[in-house]
């Protein structure tokens, strides 16, 4: 579409970010709508100037509290504007009791939206069994790369002291698998203190290191984890949140970059990896797939079985989870907002 056939800003959908500020659906709704140089509106009452006008919400029951929350909270809105979504966190069967009350929620927002679109063909795929009666497909728009600042490479020694990660932590003498994001149940926190666990046959040392902080009413999830690492002999170590410049010191400190979650979907901690110049190490399934389809060679997917000899190849060769200092990845935030101003106009 010629930039001259583009919809103009008054012509976008009005940006609804519900909140909280700090939710990754959040923020990927706010840098869309800041490139995009569309309005954005927060809070959860209908402001009476937007009745009928087209509205945008990036859309996660978590946003919410709960799914019951988010549906009359999002059913005002969409009396009230011409409401159209992007799902994230799709429901899947894999989440047991939970899939049939999120589901039902989003069916039931999906029916009353104007349009709909999810970030992946996996999702899609999920959307087709949790919303069998859907009136209309999706549209599939990739989550976007925002590129950060770049580190040249693997040139950091482990007790060089940047400040993130603990440089003097016996149990992680050769440095850290960082897994990137909230600690929430099935992020796969578990599966990389295992990992860690395993590589201490090969006489390597490598702690865990959460990079984000606990999500609210998880606490005991985090120490389940933390006594876990500990019986296994794994240094464990919580960063807390941290902001912008901080979080990516500590991906360009982190060893082992990993991302192992149990229920896959797309993933923006995945991207943010590669946006700082890692190659992240995957679980493989459907949805790391088809990531790995779209940028080739970003990352490094593999079943967990295979996870210890791949961590030992790297820590040989630390500049495989390094991506080339000239690497541009595909589905970059402009590419990005150019589909969503595209489907928009449709």
């Amino acid at each position: 579409m010629s930039e001259a056939m583009a919809p103009q800003v008054d012509d976008l959908p009005v940006h609804w970010l519900p909140g909280p500020d700090r939710h990754g659906v959040t923020l990927l709704a706010r840098q869309v709508a800041d490139a995009a140089g569309a309005p954005v509106v927060r809070g959860h009452e209908v402001p009476a100037r937007l009745h009928g006008r087209p509205v945008h919400l990036h859309f996660s029951t978590g946003l919410f509290g709960s799914p019951e929350a988010a549906r009359d909270v999002v059913d005002a809105w969409a009396a009230g504007t011409r409401l159209s979504l992007t799902l994230h966190d799709v429901p899947q069967p894999a989440e047991g009791s939970r899939w049939g009350r999120r589901a039902a929620v989003y069916s039931h927002l999906v029916a009353r939206s104007s349009a709909w679109a999810v970030n992946s063909r996996w999702e899609a795929t999920l959307a087709a069994a949790a919303l069998p009666e859907a009136p209309r497909g999706p549209e599939v728009i990739p989550l976007p790369i925002v590129l950060e600042p770049r580190a040249t490479g693997p040139t950091r020694a482990v007790g060089a002291g940047w400040a993130v990660l603990p440089a003097d932590a016996p149990r992680a003498r050769d440095g850290w698998i960082g897994v990137l994001g909230w600690v929430y149940p099935d992020k796969g926190h578990e599966e990389a203190i295992e990992l860690a666990a395993a590589l201490h046959s090969t006489g390597r040392a490598l702690g865990v290191a959460a990079l984000g902080g606990v999500v609210a009413g998880h606490d005991e999830l985090a120490d389940d984890l933390a006594r876990l690492a500990d019986r296994l002999g794994v240094a464990w170590h919580v960063t807390g949140y941290l902001d912008d410049d901080a979080l990516v010191r500590a991906m360009h400190e982190t060893t082992v970059p990993v991302a192992a979650h149990r229920h896959p979907s797309a993933s923006g901690s995945v991207n943010s990896w590669v946006a700082a110049g890692r190659r992240p190490l995957l679980r493989e399934n459907p949805s790391t797939i088809e990531l790995d389809e779209l940028r080739p060679g970003a990352h490094l997917v593999r079943p967990l079985d295979a996870w210890p000899a791949k961590v030992a190849l790297a820590m040989d060769d630390p500049a495989r989870t390094w991506l080339p200092r000239d690497y541009r990845p595909p589905h970059t935030l402009e590419d990005v907002v150019h589909a969503y101003r595209s489907w928009w106009a449709r």
